[in-house]
Protein backbone atom coordinates (compact mmCIF):
# COMPACT_ATOMS: atom_id res chain seq x y z
CA UNK A 1 0.00 0.00 0.00
CA UNK A 2 2.72 2.38 0.61
CA UNK A 3 4.59 2.21 -2.64
CA UNK A 4 1.36 2.91 -4.56
CA UNK A 5 1.30 6.27 -2.40
CA UNK A 6 4.59 7.15 -2.67
CA UNK A 7 4.90 6.86 -6.19
CA UNK A 8 1.47 8.65 -7.04
CA UNK A 9 2.66 11.42 -5.26
CA UNK A 10 5.96 11.50 -7.22
CA UNK A 11 4.37 10.98 -10.67
CA UNK A 12 1.43 13.86 -10.06
CA UNK A 13 4.26 16.05 -8.84
CA UNK A 14 6.67 15.94 -11.70
CA UNK A 15 3.35 15.70 -14.51
CA UNK A 16 4.25 19.02 -16.19
CA UNK A 17 6.23 20.69 -13.05
CA UNK A 18 9.56 19.74 -13.92
CA UNK A 19 10.58 19.10 -10.09
CA UNK A 20 13.46 17.04 -9.34
CA UNK A 21 12.13 13.91 -7.55
CA UNK A 22 14.07 11.29 -5.84
CA UNK A 23 12.35 7.74 -4.60
CA UNK A 24 13.87 6.02 -1.11
CA UNK A 25 12.83 2.00 -1.53
CA UNK A 26 14.48 0.00 1.07
CA UNK A 27 12.48 -3.31 -1.31
CA UNK A 28 14.45 -4.14 -4.15
CA UNK A 29 11.32 -3.37 -6.04
CA UNK A 30 8.08 -1.53 -5.69
CA UNK A 31 5.50 -3.75 -3.89
CA UNK A 32 1.72 -3.61 -4.14
CA UNK A 33 -0.99 -5.16 -1.68
CA UNK A 34 -4.96 -5.61 -2.09
CA UNK A 35 -6.74 -4.35 -5.00
CA UNK A 36 -9.74 -2.94 -3.56
CA UNK A 37 -9.34 1.56 -4.30
CA UNK A 38 -12.77 3.00 -3.20
CA UNK A 39 -13.53 6.46 -4.65
CA UNK A 40 -16.75 8.10 -5.47
CA UNK A 41 -18.04 9.70 -8.87
CA UNK A 42 -15.21 8.47 -11.01
CA UNK A 43 -15.88 7.94 -14.42
CA UNK A 44 -16.40 4.33 -13.91
CA UNK A 45 -19.09 4.28 -11.78
CA UNK A 46 -20.87 7.12 -13.56
CA UNK A 47 -21.06 4.54 -16.35
CA UNK A 48 -22.49 2.13 -14.22
CA UNK A 49 -25.01 4.29 -13.10
CA UNK A 50 -23.49 4.99 -9.16
CA UNK A 51 -22.76 8.45 -9.09
CA UNK A 52 -23.61 9.77 -5.71
CA UNK A 53 -24.49 13.73 -5.00
CA UNK A 54 -23.48 15.72 -1.95
CA UNK A 55 -27.15 15.09 -0.01
CA UNK A 56 -26.61 11.26 -0.01
CA UNK A 57 -22.66 10.98 1.23
CA UNK A 58 -23.62 13.30 3.69
CA UNK A 59 -25.82 10.25 5.41
CA UNK A 60 -23.02 7.94 4.68
CA UNK A 61 -20.59 9.78 6.10
CA UNK A 62 -22.84 10.48 9.32
CA UNK A 63 -23.36 7.07 9.42
CA UNK A 64 -19.47 6.28 8.97
CA UNK A 65 -18.42 8.73 11.61
CA UNK A 66 -20.72 7.03 14.17
CA UNK A 67 -18.74 3.77 13.61
CA UNK A 68 -15.58 5.68 14.39
CA UNK A 69 -17.13 7.68 17.39
CA UNK A 70 -16.59 10.74 15.12
CA UNK A 71 -13.21 10.84 16.45
CA UNK A 72 -11.91 11.43 12.84
CA UNK A 73 -10.94 14.47 11.17
CA UNK A 74 -14.15 15.23 8.58
CA UNK A 75 -12.30 17.47 6.40
CA UNK A 76 -10.01 14.48 5.32
CA UNK A 77 -13.46 12.30 4.14
CA UNK A 78 -14.89 15.16 2.26
CA UNK A 79 -11.78 15.92 0.24
CA UNK A 80 -12.08 12.23 -0.25
CA UNK A 81 -15.63 12.71 -1.12
CA UNK A 82 -14.85 15.35 -3.36
CA UNK A 83 -11.84 14.67 -5.06
CA UNK A 84 -11.20 10.81 -5.53
CA UNK A 85 -13.35 10.38 -8.61
CA UNK A 86 -10.92 13.09 -10.36
CA UNK A 87 -7.85 11.26 -8.77
CA UNK A 88 -9.65 7.52 -10.15
CA UNK A 89 -9.84 9.11 -13.23
CA UNK A 90 -6.08 9.99 -13.42
CA UNK A 91 -5.60 6.63 -12.78
CA UNK A 92 -7.69 4.87 -14.66
CA UNK A 93 -6.70 6.63 -17.49
CA UNK A 94 -2.56 5.81 -17.12
CA UNK A 95 -3.46 2.33 -16.08
CA UNK A 96 -5.45 1.44 -19.24
CA UNK A 97 -2.62 2.64 -21.13
CA UNK A 98 0.61 2.17 -19.07
CA UNK A 99 1.89 -0.46 -22.22
CA UNK A 100 3.35 3.19 -23.70
CA UNK A 101 5.72 3.10 -20.46
CA UNK A 102 6.65 -0.65 -20.96
CA UNK A 103 4.21 -1.52 -18.18
CA UNK A 104 1.04 -3.64 -18.46
CA UNK A 105 -2.56 -2.16 -19.94
CA UNK A 106 -4.95 -3.31 -16.95
CA UNK A 107 -8.61 -3.15 -16.67
CA UNK A 108 -10.95 -1.04 -14.13
CA UNK A 109 -13.67 -2.97 -13.13
CA UNK A 110 -15.92 -2.44 -10.11
CA UNK A 111 -15.91 -4.61 -7.23
CA UNK A 112 -19.30 -6.48 -6.20
CA UNK A 113 -20.88 -4.66 -3.21
CA UNK A 114 -22.65 -6.92 -0.10
CA UNK A 115 -26.37 -4.89 0.01
CA UNK A 116 -28.10 -5.72 3.56
CA UNK A 117 -31.56 -5.19 3.08
CA UNK A 118 -31.81 -3.60 6.62
CA UNK A 119 -28.62 -1.42 5.93
CA UNK A 120 -26.85 -2.34 8.74
CA UNK A 121 -24.54 -4.36 7.45
CA UNK A 122 -24.31 -3.25 3.88
CA UNK A 123 -21.67 -1.85 2.04
CA UNK A 124 -21.59 1.36 -0.30
CA UNK A 125 -20.42 0.93 -4.27
CA UNK A 126 -17.65 2.54 -5.33
CA UNK A 127 -14.96 0.28 -4.76
CA UNK A 128 -12.55 -0.09 -7.97
CA UNK A 129 -10.29 -2.83 -9.35
CA UNK A 130 -7.55 -3.24 -12.06
CA UNK A 131 -7.28 -7.03 -13.53
CA UNK A 132 -5.75 -8.54 -16.69
CA UNK A 133 -2.36 -7.73 -15.31
CA UNK A 134 0.33 -10.87 -14.81
CA UNK A 135 -0.39 -10.37 -10.86
CA UNK A 136 -4.20 -10.22 -11.00
CA UNK A 137 -6.17 -11.77 -13.05
CA UNK A 138 -8.87 -12.41 -10.64
CA UNK A 139 -10.10 -10.60 -7.67
CA UNK A 140 -8.36 -12.93 -5.39
CA UNK A 141 -4.89 -12.28 -6.83
CA UNK A 142 -2.61 -9.46 -5.71
CA UNK A 143 -3.13 -6.99 -8.26
CA UNK A 144 -2.43 -3.94 -6.70
CA UNK A 145 1.06 -5.48 -7.66
CA UNK A 146 0.48 -4.56 -11.29
CA UNK A 147 -0.59 -1.42 -10.30
CA UNK A 148 2.27 -0.41 -8.65
CA UNK A 149 4.83 -2.06 -10.93
CA UNK A 150 3.02 0.51 -13.62
CA UNK A 151 3.02 3.33 -11.74
CA UNK A 152 7.18 2.44 -11.20
CA UNK A 153 7.35 2.90 -14.86
CA UNK A 154 5.37 6.01 -15.26
CA UNK A 155 8.06 7.31 -13.05
CA UNK A 156 10.88 5.94 -14.69
CA UNK A 157 9.41 7.13 -17.95
CA UNK A 158 9.09 10.67 -16.24
CA UNK A 159 12.65 10.51 -14.88
CA UNK A 160 11.97 9.62 -11.18
CA UNK A 161 15.21 8.89 -9.26
CA UNK A 162 14.29 5.56 -7.69
CA UNK A 163 16.98 4.16 -5.48
CA UNK A 164 16.32 0.71 -4.55
CA UNK A 165 18.10 -1.20 -1.69
CA UNK A 166 17.65 2.59 0.32
CA UNK A 167 16.43 2.50 3.77
CA UNK A 168 15.46 6.06 5.31
CA UNK A 169 16.71 6.16 8.77
CA UNK A 170 16.86 9.77 9.96
CA UNK A 171 15.30 12.92 9.07
CA UNK A 172 16.91 16.07 9.07
CA UNK A 173 16.23 19.61 10.53
CA UNK A 174 17.29 22.95 9.14
CA UNK A 175 15.52 24.83 12.75
CA UNK A 176 12.07 23.56 12.78
CA UNK A 177 12.06 22.68 9.24
CA UNK A 178 12.46 19.50 8.11
CA UNK A 179 15.40 19.16 5.08
CA UNK A 180 16.41 15.95 4.29
CA UNK A 181 16.62 12.66 5.00
CA UNK A 182 19.51 9.79 6.10
CA UNK A 183 19.65 6.07 3.80
CA UNK A 184 21.70 3.11 4.36
CA UNK A 185 22.55 1.30 1.23
CA UNK A 186 24.45 -0.95 0.93
CA UNK A 187 27.66 1.08 0.61
CA UNK A 188 26.61 3.08 3.98
CA UNK A 189 24.63 6.13 4.79
CA UNK A 190 23.86 8.93 1.97
CA UNK A 191 21.52 12.22 2.80
CA UNK A 192 19.50 13.50 0.28
CA UNK A 193 18.31 17.08 0.78
CA UNK A 194 15.15 17.92 0.33
CA UNK A 195 14.34 21.29 -0.90
CA UNK A 196 10.84 21.83 -0.87
CA UNK A 197 9.68 18.53 0.90
CA UNK A 198 10.13 15.27 2.53
CA UNK A 199 7.08 13.17 1.95
CA UNK A 200 6.63 9.92 4.19
CA UNK A 201 4.39 6.85 3.19
CA UNK A 202 6.52 4.18 4.53
CA UNK A 203 3.00 2.06 5.68
CA UNK A 204 2.22 0.57 9.06
CA UNK A 205 3.83 -0.64 12.41
CA UNK A 206 2.11 -3.65 13.29
CA UNK A 207 5.19 -5.69 13.02
CA UNK A 208 6.70 -3.22 16.17
CA UNK A 209 4.95 -4.75 19.05
CA UNK A 210 6.60 -1.99 21.55
CA UNK A 211 4.86 0.48 19.31
CA UNK A 212 1.67 -1.26 19.27
CA UNK A 213 1.71 -1.75 23.28
CA UNK A 214 1.93 1.73 23.78
CA UNK A 215 -0.24 3.12 21.28
CA UNK A 216 -2.96 0.21 20.56
CA UNK A 217 -2.77 -2.30 23.16
CA UNK A 218 -5.59 -3.89 22.88
CA UNK A 219 -4.78 -5.13 19.37
CA UNK A 220 -0.92 -5.81 20.41
CA UNK A 221 -2.33 -9.65 21.35
CA UNK A 222 -2.84 -10.18 17.29
CA UNK A 223 0.38 -9.60 16.30
CA UNK A 224 1.28 -12.83 15.37
CA UNK A 225 -1.38 -12.93 12.68
CA UNK A 226 -0.19 -9.98 10.58
CA UNK A 227 1.44 -6.62 10.57
CA UNK A 228 3.27 -5.46 7.45
CA UNK A 229 5.53 -3.02 8.38
CA UNK A 230 8.01 -1.77 11.61
CA UNK A 231 6.88 1.92 12.20
CA UNK A 232 10.17 3.25 10.88
CA UNK A 233 8.66 6.34 8.95
CA UNK A 234 6.40 7.00 12.44
CA UNK A 235 9.42 6.75 14.62
CA UNK A 236 11.38 9.28 12.14
CA UNK A 237 8.48 11.35 11.98
CA UNK A 238 7.95 10.97 16.42
CA UNK A 239 11.87 11.96 16.21
CA UNK A 240 11.21 15.43 13.95
CA UNK A 241 8.71 16.55 16.50
CA UNK A 242 5.43 14.86 14.44
CA UNK A 243 2.41 13.94 17.07
CA UNK A 244 0.23 11.15 17.05
CA UNK A 245 -3.37 11.06 16.34
CA UNK A 246 -5.72 13.90 17.62
CA UNK A 247 -7.91 11.19 19.32
CA UNK A 248 -4.43 9.29 20.43
CA UNK A 249 -5.86 6.46 18.97
CA UNK A 250 -4.05 4.45 15.95
CA UNK A 251 -6.45 2.10 14.27
CA UNK A 252 -6.20 -1.16 13.65
CA UNK A 253 -7.31 -3.69 10.95
CA UNK A 254 -8.64 -6.62 12.15
CA UNK A 255 -10.76 -8.93 9.86
CA UNK A 256 -12.30 -12.69 10.03
CA UNK A 257 -11.69 -14.10 6.53
CA UNK A 258 -13.11 -17.72 7.65
CA UNK A 259 -16.45 -16.34 7.54
CA UNK A 260 -17.20 -17.46 4.15
CA UNK A 261 -20.44 -19.07 3.58
CA UNK A 262 -20.65 -22.88 3.09
CA UNK A 263 -22.24 -23.77 0.13
CA UNK A 264 -22.54 -26.16 -2.99
CA UNK A 265 -20.66 -23.73 -4.78
CA UNK A 266 -17.53 -23.21 -2.37
CA UNK A 267 -17.76 -26.62 -0.39
CA UNK A 268 -14.94 -28.41 -3.86
CA UNK A 269 -13.09 -25.10 -3.11
CA UNK A 270 -12.60 -25.32 0.57
CA UNK A 271 -12.15 -29.40 0.17
CA UNK A 272 -9.44 -28.78 -1.88
CA UNK A 273 -7.54 -26.10 0.50
CA UNK A 274 -8.10 -28.16 3.25
CA UNK A 275 -6.33 -31.44 1.45
CA UNK A 276 -3.91 -29.32 -0.19
CA UNK A 277 -1.67 -26.19 1.38
CA UNK A 278 -4.40 -25.86 4.26
CA UNK A 279 -3.97 -22.31 3.74
CA UNK A 280 -5.34 -19.44 1.65
CA UNK A 281 -3.41 -16.14 0.59
CA UNK A 282 -5.31 -12.68 1.17
CA UNK A 283 -4.13 -10.69 -1.31
CA UNK A 284 -0.86 -10.38 -1.14
CA UNK A 285 -0.78 -9.91 2.21
CA UNK A 286 -0.13 -13.41 3.99
CA UNK A 287 -1.67 -16.70 4.25
CA UNK A 288 -4.01 -17.49 7.43
CA UNK A 289 -4.83 -21.12 8.20
CA UNK A 290 -8.28 -22.53 6.71
CA UNK A 291 -10.18 -24.40 9.95
CA UNK A 292 -12.91 -26.11 9.08
CA UNK A 293 -14.14 -29.33 9.61
CA UNK A 294 -16.87 -31.86 8.21
CA UNK A 295 -18.94 -34.31 10.61
CA UNK A 296 -21.90 -36.42 10.20
CA UNK A 297 -23.35 -35.72 13.48
CA UNK A 298 -23.51 -32.09 15.61
CA UNK A 299 -21.55 -34.29 18.53
CA UNK A 300 -18.92 -35.42 16.32
CA UNK A 301 -18.92 -31.38 15.03
CA UNK A 302 -18.34 -29.81 18.32
CA UNK A 303 -15.68 -32.18 18.83
CA UNK A 304 -13.76 -31.77 16.14
CA UNK A 305 -14.17 -27.62 16.78
CA UNK A 306 -12.64 -28.18 20.04
CA UNK A 307 -15.68 -26.63 22.09
CA UNK A 308 -17.37 -27.33 25.24
CA UNK A 309 -19.63 -30.14 24.26
CA UNK A 310 -22.49 -29.60 27.06
CA UNK A 311 -22.51 -25.57 26.32
CA UNK A 312 -22.42 -25.88 22.26
CA UNK A 313 -24.72 -28.20 22.12
CA UNK A 314 -27.47 -26.84 23.86
CA UNK A 315 -26.92 -23.56 22.33
CA UNK A 316 -27.96 -25.44 19.21
CA UNK A 317 -30.79 -26.98 20.03
CA UNK A 318 -31.62 -23.42 21.83
CA UNK A 319 -31.26 -21.64 18.31
CA UNK A 320 -33.27 -24.69 16.85
CA UNK A 321 -36.30 -23.48 19.12
CA UNK A 322 -35.93 -20.04 17.95
CA UNK A 323 -35.92 -21.04 14.68
CA UNK A 324 -39.23 -23.34 14.75
CA UNK A 325 -40.64 -20.10 16.68
CA UNK A 326 -39.63 -17.74 14.38
CA UNK A 327 -38.19 -15.23 16.79
CA UNK A 328 -34.57 -15.38 17.86
CA UNK A 329 -35.12 -14.42 21.83
CA UNK A 330 -31.85 -13.89 22.21
CA UNK A 331 -30.18 -11.68 19.93
CA UNK A 332 -33.58 -10.46 17.35
CA UNK A 333 -31.78 -12.30 14.37
CA UNK A 334 -34.06 -11.56 11.32
CA UNK A 335 -36.79 -13.91 10.72
CA UNK A 336 -35.84 -14.98 7.09
CA UNK A 337 -32.29 -15.70 8.34
CA UNK A 338 -33.71 -17.94 11.27
CA UNK A 339 -32.36 -21.43 9.74
CA UNK A 340 -31.92 -24.75 11.73
CA UNK A 341 -28.85 -26.55 12.30
CA UNK A 342 -30.52 -30.00 11.64
CA UNK A 343 -29.61 -32.08 9.10
CA UNK A 344 -26.48 -33.23 8.13
CA UNK A 345 -23.19 -33.25 7.04
CA UNK A 346 -22.51 -30.46 9.35
CA UNK A 347 -19.38 -28.14 8.36
CA UNK A 348 -18.10 -25.72 11.45
CA UNK A 349 -15.17 -23.01 10.88
CA UNK A 350 -12.68 -22.03 13.85
CA UNK A 351 -13.38 -17.92 13.04
CA UNK A 352 -10.16 -15.83 14.38
CA UNK A 353 -9.46 -12.22 14.01
CA UNK A 354 -6.49 -11.68 11.60
CA UNK A 355 -4.48 -8.51 12.63
CA UNK A 356 -3.57 -7.30 8.87
CA UNK A 357 -2.29 -3.61 9.61
CA UNK A 358 -2.42 -0.56 11.67
CA UNK A 359 -3.81 2.69 9.92
CA UNK A 360 -3.06 6.55 11.10
CA UNK A 361 -0.48 7.38 14.14
CA UNK A 362 1.00 10.56 12.36
CA UNK A 363 -1.34 13.94 13.01
CA UNK A 364 -1.42 15.61 9.89
CA UNK A 365 -3.42 18.72 8.29
CA UNK A 366 -6.13 18.11 5.97
CA UNK A 367 -3.23 18.54 3.33
CA UNK A 368 -1.30 15.99 4.47
CA UNK A 369 1.34 18.06 6.26
CA UNK A 370 2.68 17.00 9.58
CA UNK A 371 2.10 18.80 12.56
CA UNK A 372 3.78 18.85 16.40
CA UNK A 373 1.65 18.48 20.05
CA UNK A 374 1.13 22.45 19.67
CA UNK A 375 -0.98 21.50 16.58
CA UNK A 376 1.41 23.81 14.56
CA UNK A 377 3.21 22.45 10.87
CA UNK A 378 6.31 20.90 10.79
CA UNK A 379 7.67 22.82 7.62
CA UNK A 380 8.78 20.28 5.10
CA UNK A 381 7.00 17.41 6.23
CA UNK A 382 4.58 15.99 4.87
CA UNK A 383 2.81 11.86 5.39
CA UNK A 384 0.83 10.04 3.25
CA UNK A 385 -0.85 6.58 3.14
CA UNK A 386 -1.39 4.41 6.44
CA UNK A 387 0.44 6.92 8.49
CA UNK A 388 -2.42 9.26 8.00
CA UNK A 389 -3.63 10.11 11.43
CA UNK A 390 -7.11 10.73 12.35
CA UNK A 391 -8.79 9.06 9.37
CA UNK A 392 -10.17 6.17 11.30
CA UNK A 393 -10.82 5.13 15.52
CA UNK A 394 -11.67 1.81 16.66
CA UNK A 395 -11.60 -0.51 14.30
CA UNK A 396 -11.37 -0.12 10.27
CA UNK A 397 -15.05 -0.73 8.84
CA UNK A 398 -15.11 -2.28 5.47
CA UNK A 399 -18.55 -0.15 4.53
CA UNK A 400 -16.31 1.64 1.65
CA UNK A 401 -14.05 -1.55 0.88
CA UNK A 402 -10.70 -0.27 0.13
CA UNK A 403 -11.51 3.41 1.58
CA UNK A 404 -7.75 3.78 3.06
CA UNK A 405 -6.27 2.90 -0.36
CA UNK A 406 -9.02 5.31 -2.08
CA UNK A 407 -8.14 7.79 0.46
CA UNK A 408 -5.11 8.13 2.22
CA UNK A 409 -3.45 6.82 -0.49
CA UNK A 410 -4.71 7.59 -3.78
CA UNK A 411 -6.66 10.84 -3.55
CA UNK A 412 -4.24 12.27 -1.17
CA UNK A 413 -1.15 10.74 -3.21
CA UNK A 414 -3.00 12.80 -5.76
CA UNK A 415 -3.54 15.87 -4.02
CA UNK A 416 -0.33 16.26 -2.70
CA UNK A 417 1.74 15.50 -5.52
CA UNK A 418 -0.45 18.40 -7.63
CA UNK A 419 -0.12 20.77 -4.71
CA UNK A 420 4.25 19.89 -4.09
CA UNK A 421 3.88 20.64 -8.53
CA UNK A 422 2.40 23.98 -7.67
CA UNK A 423 -1.30 23.19 -9.26
CA UNK A 424 -3.03 23.30 -6.36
Amino acid sequence: MRKFTAITVLATALHGSGASVVMLERMDHVVGRGGSVYAMNSKLTKEKGYECPVEEIAQRYKRMMGYHSYRVDGRKWMNHFHRSGEAMDWLIDRMTTASSVGGSDLTPVMEHWHEDPKDINGEFPGTHEFLDGPNGLGPDDNPQQDVCDNMAAYCAKAGVDIRYLTDAQQLLKDGERVSGVVAKTADGYVQFNGKNAVVLATGDFGMDKDMLEKLIPWAAHQTEFGGIWDGSGHKMAYWAGAAIDKNETPTPMIFCFQWRSITRQVRAYWQTTIDGPGTINMNGSGDIEVKMVKADTLEELVQALELPAETALKTIEDYNGYCERGVDEEFGKRKELLLPVKKGPFYGIKCTPWFLTTTGGVRCTEKMEVMNDSNEIIEGLYCLGSMVGDMYCNCYSTHFPGHNLGATCLTFGYLTGRQLAGAE
